[in-house]
């Protein structure tokens, strides 16, 4: 990972010092921004950037809510696959959100056998050769994408219902889950009992709600006959309604 020949010597060593510190530890005298601007590297984000956790830390948050919140707009949207309703608007923030992220990733520094790689080509390699297709599921709208190639877009009907599952695989932007759950086990300022509890608490939390949107769905499906748990009492109900009780 050797600098470019036409580099001055001051960036040279700048971008010596920016490789042996992958985790943005000060030294020498020089700040991170300070080795950062001496290099002249322009358009890359580095991971140890406070405006990068604070991003990552919100992308973290929008996967948590995925988990809540496909489930409930499979079973509970208005128009299965449209962004008619107001449920929907979320759906357009967490797609604009996960969007942003591919992008923010392409210009991203990473670590590679504990060494800093902040070379543009490398770090557009490197995304496309893993994250970057998993990141592209989640936020391509195959349910609607369906819907239209089946011309039943906007329709509340069991084909359309059916093919609304495919927002589902927006779930594999859980991932992240993976690095908070460590972050957070080894967060010295709470404590292991504390994190055990709430994890557990957040599945459970995860479970009951994924169960009950399904219940509801497929009643849904059924067009909401005699012989589903819900039966013609939905007319009744009012959305909200509706929700908690598929909950219980």
């Amino acid at each position: 990972m050797s600098p470019t020949p036409e580099l001055k010597k001051d960036d040279v060593v700048a971008h010596k010092m920016l490789a042996a510190r992958p985790t943005g530890v000060r030294g020498g005298g020089y700040s991170d921004k300070d080795v950062v601007k001496k290099a002249h590297i322009k358009g890359i984000i580095f991971p140890w950037m406070a405006g990068y956790k604070i991003w990552w830390y919100v992308t973290a948050l929008g996967a948590a809510f995925t988990v809540f919140f496909s489930p409930y707009m499979i079973a509970f949207q208005t128009d299965p696959g449209s962004f008619n309703d107001k449920a929907a608007a979320l759906e357009y923030v967490l797609l604009i959100l996960f969007a942003v992220d591919i992008v923010v990733k392409f210009n991203l520094a990473y670590r590679e056998n504990g060494v800093l790689v902040f070379q543009r080509k490398r770090i557009v390699h490197n995304y496309l050769k893993r994250l970057f297709w998993v990141d592209l599921i989640g936020v391509v709208p195959f349910d609607t994408i369906a819907m239209l190639i089946a011309g039943v877009y906007g329709e509340d009907t069991s084909k359309s219902l059916l093919l609304s599952l495919l927002n589902l695989l927006s779930l594999v932007r859980l991932y992240r889950m993976k690095r908070l759950s460590y972050i957070l086990q080894y967060n010295a300022n709470i404590s292991l009992m504390t994190w055990t509890i709430l994890r557990n608490s957040c599945v459970a939390l995860a479970i009951t709600n994924f169960s009950g949107c399904i219940m509801y769905f497929i009643a849904r499906v059924d067009g909401f006959g005699e012989d589903t748990w819900i039966g013609p009492l939905v007319d009744g109900l009012s959305g909200f309604d509706r929700y908690v009780t598929s909950l219980y």
